[in-house]
């Protein structure tokens, strides 16, 4: 992690290599961050266009309500863009 003094914004990165014998898996995420919700929020980042992808799975922790698995299902369908905080003023 980099943090700028002064700066905006900071650099995650980091470099892995597959060991796995048994088959290639992709990079799930790097890092999990909690964000304080601010009404009109967007989420920036480096990705290339069309490297993210919403994770589908649940893990078997998690019970999630109608309303999370409907706005899913609208960021999935591409009605509601990933970047935005639109709809998550509930969550």
């Amino acid at each position: 992690v980099s943090l700028g003094a002064g700066a905006t914004d900071f650099i995650i990165s980091m470099d892995v290599e597959n060991l796995s014998p048994c088959q290639p898996m992709p990079l799930q995420y790097m890092c999990h961050m909690n964000y304080a919700f601010v009404p009109g929020g967007v989420m920036r980042q480096s990705l290339p266009a069309g490297s993210f992808q919403l994770r589908r799975s649940i893990p078997a922790h998690v019970t999630p309500t109608p309303e999370w698995i409907e706005l899913n299902n609208r960021i999935i369908a591409g009605d509601i863009d990933a970047d935005s905080l639109e709809g998550a003023e509930s969550f």
